[in-house]
C-alpha cells in the first residue's frame, strides 16, 4: 500500500506532468522520503505555473533525467524551515520545464550543478549575466561573449582610454578625467562580458607596480554587493563546474601617461558557454516570467 509520500508525490506529478505514474511515484518516494519530499512537490507545482504562464503544459520527460531531478530538487530547503531564506525552486521548475520540451545532455548536467551549488553561486551569476540585474538582457549577447577573460582585455581597455585621452597627459591630468576613465572602461568591459571585480591603474612599469599605491581604482561594485569573500568563494565554485573563466591580468599601455606608461591591473570574470547554456536554462526563465 503506497504511504503518503507516495500519494502526495503521485498527486503532484499526474497535476504538473498529466499522467498517473504510480509504480514512478513509489520508486521517487523511497529516494526522497527521508529528505523533504515537500520540496519536492514545491518545485513541481512551481514548474506547472511557469508552464501555464507560457500558454503550454509539461510531459514527463525521461526516467534517466526525472529520477536523479526529483531527488535533487528535494534537497532544496523547505522555507518553513530556515526562516524564509531563498532557495533554488526557481531554477529547479525551469530545468524541468526545459527538459520535458525536449531532453538534452545539458539538462543531465545542470541537475548535477543545481545539487552542488547554492543560492550565492546562483546569485552571483545573475549577476555577471545580467549585468546589474538587467533583466531585459538579451541572452545572445551572453554567448558572443563566451571565452572573452581567458586572455588579458587588453584591447577593451585601451580602446576605452584612447575615446578619452587622444594624446599623451599628465597624471594631474589623468585624474581630472577619471570619471570617463571609469564609464568608458566599464562599458567596453561590460559590453565584451566582463565582469569586472577590481581594477587599478598604475603610474608605473608593470614590474614596478606591485606594492605601489594605485593613482586609480574602481571595480563594478560587485563586491560591495555581495560580499568580497562571498564573490571569490562563488567564483571559484562556478570556474570548477565549468560555468565561468576568471582570472587576474596585468600589462602595460604606453602613450596614454607622460614619462612612465600606464599599468592596469584587472580581476573578473566572464561566461562560458556552458554558463550561457545553464543561465539561459535555469536563471533567465526565472525573470523573464516570476519576475523575481
Amino acid at each position: 500500500m503506497e504511504d503518503k509520500v507516495a500519494l502526495e508525490i503521485g498527486k503532484a506529478i499526474t497535476t504538473t506532468l498529466g499522467t498517473p505514474l504510480s509504480e514512478l511515484s513509489q520508486l521517487i518516494a523511497d529516494k526522497v522520503r527521508y529528505l523533504r519530499w515537500k520540496s519536492a512537490i514545491k518545485t513541481l507545482e512551481r514548474a506547472r505555473e511557469i508552464a501555464a504562464k507560457r500558454g503550454g503544459t509539461l510531459s514527463c520527460p525521461p526516467l534517466k533525467f526525472f529520477l536523479p531531478f526529483m531527488e535533487g530538487c528535494s534537497l532544496e530547503p523547505d522555507h518553513t524551515e530556515d526562516g524564509g531564506s531563498t532557495d533554488l525552486t526557481n531554477e529547479w521548475a525551469n530545468l524541468l520545464s526545459s527538459a520535458a520540451e525536449e531532453l538534452k545532455s545539458d539538462h543531465l548536467i545542470f541537475t548535477r550543478i543545481l545539487r552542488e551549488i547554492t543560492v550565492r553561486e546562483a546569485k552571483l551569476l545573475n549577476r555577471i549575466v545580467f549585468d546589474e540585474s538587467d533583466q531585459k538582457a538579451d541572452i545572445s549577447f551572453v554567448y558572443e561573449s563566451v571565452g572573452v577573460f581567458r586572455k588579458a582585455p587588453i584591447g577593451e581597455v585601451v580602446s576605452a582610454l584612447r575615446e578619452v585621452f587622444k594624446n599623451n597627459v599628465t597624471v594631474g591630468e589623468f585624474l581630472r578625467r577619471k570619471e570617463e576613465v571609469e564609464r568608458n572602461v566599464k562599458v567596453n568591459l561590460s559590453n565584451a562580458g566582463v565582469s569586472t571585480y577590481e581594477i587599478y591603474f598604475y603610474n608605473a612599469f608593470e614590474t614596478d607596480a606591485v606594492g605601489t599605491k594605485p593613482i586609480l581604482y574602481f571595480s563594478d561594485g560587485i563586491f560591495s554587493e555581495l560580499g568580497e569573500f562571498e564573490v571569490l568563494s562563488a567564483t571559484d565554485v562556478l570556474v570548477y563546474h565549468g560555468i565561468l573563466d576568471s582570472g587576474s591580468f596585468s600589462f602595460e599601455i604606453s602613450g596614454i601617461l607622460k614619462a612612465t606608461p600606464l599599468t592596469v591591473a584587472i580581476v573578473g570574470a566572464s561566461v562560458t558557454r556552458l554558463g550561457a547554456e545553464f543561465a539561459e536554462t535555469c536563471i533567465l526563465p526565472s525573470y523573464d516570467i516570476a519576475g523575481r
